[in-house]
């Protein structure tokens, strides 16, 4: 491979997340330093993360690899220091949240608390200051059950469980054995395609904001009355409550539905609640 391959690579930060004993550490390491991948050649790398070239959809990737202990969060006596690992999500371009399936608290922690620690440690705006109108960073993500060759005798959590939560969330799910290169490269084929689609989503939504915003700008102000301001106001301040709903969805469906039910029971300002 030329020398200049890794510089024109797309460099991306790839996050581990999981809980003590679901084979973080064997995950990561049969991706980097397997000798079964063809379309993968490993390269030198820091002494903090492991580095790969992928090749998705004719594109060079190299992914950056750090591995989370999930089960610091549930520690009340952990000593983890907090600003890196807020760093260490926030930087995440993809997320790969594994659980062992012979561990059904494994499984229960890391599609519930754990996937909620994530979304509130993600960026809310740009370097360059401008937010995200989904309120958080978006990231690619794909869901991973580990230890399929056990599943035999020591299964806890089903198959189907795994697939209909990865498939609210609209991400990618798969049950791996650690020793399996060709399905661990399909995982981190998959978790590439997710992480295109975040950005995109996240680049269209601020395009969007930013047109919205030039075009107000040439909106003619004219003379209105104070009930007609309280009216308007109160019905644009619910359309931004739904609109802001909506783009949090395409990150956290289930966490969007809720808030829609919020929306729909609590009255619009001026109403007579009786």
């Amino acid at each position: 491979m030329p020398s200049n391959t890794v510089a024109e690579a797309f460099k991306r930060n790839i996050l581990i997340f999981g809980e003590s004993g679901v084979g973080k550490t064997c995950f990561n390491d049969m991706f980097v330093k397997g000798k079964h991948f063809a379309l993968y050649e490993p390269f030198p790398a820091s002494d903090d993360t492991e580095s790969k070239l992928i090749s998705v959809n004719d594109r060079l990737w190299c992914l950056n690899l750090l591995d989370l202990n999930a089960s610091l969060f549930k520690d009340e006596d952990s000593t983890m220091n907090a600003a890196l690992i807020t760093q260490m999500i926030s930087n995440a371009d993809g997320i790969v949240l594994l659980y062992d399936v012979t561990r059904q608290a494994s499984f229960d922690y890391i599609t519930w608390d754990g996937y909620l620690e994530l979304a509130r440690n993600r960026k809310r705006a740009r370097d360059d200051g401008e937010l995200y109108p989904c309120g958080r960073q978006r990231f690619g993500c794909v869901l991973v059950g580990n230890k399929r060759d056990l599943a035999a005798e020591k299964r806890q959590v089903a198959k189907e469980a795994g697939e209909d939560w990865a498939a609210s969330q609209g991400m990618n799910f798969f049950e791996v054995a650690s020793s399996d290169r060709s399905a661990i490269e399909k995982v981190m084929e998959a978790l590439v395609r997710s992480i295109e689609r975040a950005e995109n989503w996240d680049r269209e939504d601020i395009e969007e904001e930013i047109k919205k915003r030039e075009e107000q700008i040439h909106i003619p102000v004219r003379e209105v009355g104070t009930d007609e301001i309280g009216r308007r106001d109160a019905g644009e301040s619910r359309m931004l409550e739904e609109k802001s709903v909506n783009q949090r969805s395409r990150v956290f469906p289930k966490l969007g539905e809720a808030l829609r039910k919020v929306l729909r029971k609590r009255p619009s300002q001026g109403e007579d609640t009786g």
